[in-house]
This record gives structure tokens, sequence and C-alpha cells, in this order.
């Protein structure tokens, strides 16, 4: 069987522009074990649910090219993927949680909107700098940016990123085949824990 190793540098990308740059409805009593028999996978030290057609994994070389790059804020880096030996039809999935603590430090708590929506403002800035389109949805009554970009020029991808907790939560799918539908099912699929 032959794997597509989807392009790593887009990845990057995206972990170098956490680096220049908030909060969902929760749901506190969410039904992890119907969730889990409806598709649902479970991260509880991340706080999330997710459907994924994929297996998520911990996404190590991501985070080891993070922390050779000085990049040390990422907490929790997953990739799945699935038709890995299709170039048309094979999907990658990413989400990537960042530790954003660090803007907010000793800034009074009722400044912390503006704190996030600046972060945001920034997040757009640099997409807008790499020429890359975006726009600024609610996701799950969070302010959210989503974008659109093609990974190494040639694999067509969509990200939303959002902010809870002081965490920035990104994610991500790439492919060439059905992109809007799985973004969207993946996307939509997302629930905090508590």
């Amino acid at each position: 069987m032959q794997i597509i190793k989807f392009p790593f540098v887009s990845i990057l990308c995206c972990l170098f522009l956490f680096a220049f740059q908030s909060t969902a409805s929760s749901s506190s009593n969410l039904d992890l074990v119907s969730l889990k028999n409806q598709g649902y996978q479970i991260f509880n030290k991340d706080n999330f649910v997710i459907k994924c057609n994929s297996k998520l994994k911990i996404n190590s070389e991501a985070l080891r090219l993070a922390k050779e790059n000085g990049i040390n804020f990422i907490l929790s880096s997953y990739i799945g993927s699935e038709n890995d030996n299709s170039e048309s039809s094979g999907v990658i999935y990413n989400i990537q949680i960042s530790d954003i603590s660090s803007q907010y430090k000793n800034i009074q708590i009722g400044k912390h909107n503006a704190i996030t929506l600046n972060y945001l403002d920034s997040y757009c800035s640099s997409l807008k700098a790499n020429n890359m389109s975006f726009s600024r949805p609610s996701f799950n009554g969070l302010n959210a940016v989503e974008y659109y970009f093609l990974q190494n020029g040639v694999l067509p991808t969509k990200s939303i990123i959002f902010i809870k907790d002081k965490k920035a939560y990104m994610l991500q799918v790439g492919t060439r085949k059905n992109l809007s539908k799985k973004y969207t099912d993946f996307k939509n699929s997302f629930k905090f824990i508590k």
C-alpha cells in the first residue's frame, strides 16, 4: 500500500501563524457514552469530542518540529487521514490546541474579550499578509476565523480557529474531493465537554 504524505510545510505554516496571534458555549452535560456509541472520539485532556472518519492520533511529528523551532505553546496536535493511497480522494484532518494564556497575563477579566478579539484580528492580519482569504464567523457562540488555502499550492484546505479558556483551537481538513462537506461535517461535530 502506497502512503501519501501530505505536505507538512503547511502544517508548520499554521504553527507559525499561531505565534503571531475567545469562548464557546459549554456542553456541561454531554453523555460521553452515548456520543462514543455514535462514533465520536473523546479527548478528555483537551476538553472536546469530535466525529471523524479517521482515528485521530497525536501528531508527534508536528509537536517535535514545533519544539525544535522554539514553539512551546502548542499543547496538543492530532492528525488523521483516510484514503491514504489516493491522491485524488485522500483526506487529512488536523486539530491543534495552543496555550495563549500569556496574552491574558495581568489583564483584568473584564478585558479578556478584547484580548480574544485582538488575537483573532492578529491572526487575520497574518492570513492577509499571506494572501489567504478568510471570514469571521461565529462558531458555537465564539468568535472565530475561518479560512481556505492550498497546502503547498496543491491541496485544498479549510480551517477554523476559535478560543476558549485561553486556548486556541484550530480544526483543519484538506482534500481534493468534497472538501466543503467533509470540513463542515468535521467542524460541526466538535463539542466541548465542559
